[in-house]
């Protein structure tokens, strides 16, 4: 799956995923982490990043 197709992602999992970035979002070091993250590999998809956030999440 790239960025731009998610025929193959549920909304229930697009939720998910928004949440749990979400809640990553809300913290300043747990935010600053995932920006980095995200600006230091510019064609990661939600799953990488939902990924990612749940990584942060469980520490």
């Amino acid at each position: 799956m790239n960025r731009f197709n998610f025929e193959n992602v549920s909304i229930t999992s697009l939720h998910l995923y928004g949440f749990e970035i979400a809640r990553v979002l809300d913290s300043e070091l747990p935010r600053l982490e995932l920006e980095g993250f995200v600006k230091g590999n510019p064609d990661l998809t939600v799953v990488d990043v939902h990924e990612k956030a749940k990584e942060i999440l469980n520490r």
